[in-house]
């Protein structure tokens, strides 16, 4: 009994001791247009889900959670659209993380955010309506790229960390249809 106490002692202080270290690649998240709380008409297909995210900031900290669904729910369109063009799938899990940071930033917003989020999404007609004047991504999706794991292992990544032969179209009609269940 009294060795595995210390050995349970001992482990707990080389656990203490450990050091975390979070390293991120140059564009990880990147946010390239600092965006004010702005309406859905105006989101610009050269906006990445980084970029709508600091908008959903702004639009909480007014209190406009309306406009902070809206723009979610580009960011969740154009982000889901860069899973399908990004080629390292452990880039896909940026938006997860973005949503985590949203989650926990803004504490004081969030019940309210989420009770409208729920509401429009049971009502697919209107998020279809909503999303439906949208272009496709014009920007490069460096803030998902960077994030995954080959930022780190390849030195020069084939086509720019996008897949090869990758059918826009294709794709975009893909995220309206299966992934937003719009007709």
């Amino acid at each position: 009994m009294k060795k595995t106490c210390l050995v349970l002692a001992l482990l707990s202080v080389a656990l203490n001791a450990v050091e975390v270290v979070n390293v991120q690649a140059p564009g990880n998240l990147e946010v390239t247009n600092n965006l004010s709380c702005i309406d859905v008409d105006d989101v610009k297909s050269s906006y990445s889900p980084t970029d709508l995210f600091s908008g959903i900031y702004q639009c909480l900290d007014k209190r406009d959670y309306e406009k902070a669904v809206m723009l979610y729910s580009v960011a969740l369109v154009y982000a889901k659209y860069d899973t399908l063009r990004v080629a390292d799938k452990s880039a896909h899990q940026a938006l997860g993380v973005m949503k985590l940071n949203l989650m926990n930033a803004k504490k004081e917003h969030i019940d309210k955010f989420q009770s409208l989020l729920t509401e429009k999404f049971q009502d697919k007609n209107k998020m279809c309506q909503a999303v439906k004047g949208i272009q496709p991504p014009t920007y490069f999706p460096r803030y998902m790229i960077q994030h995954g794991i080959q930022a780190f292992t390849q030195t020069t990544q084939p086509n720019n960390g996008l897949i090869e032969n990758f059918n826009a179209k294709d794709a975009w009609a893909s995220v309206k249809k299966d992934f937003m269940k719009c007709p």
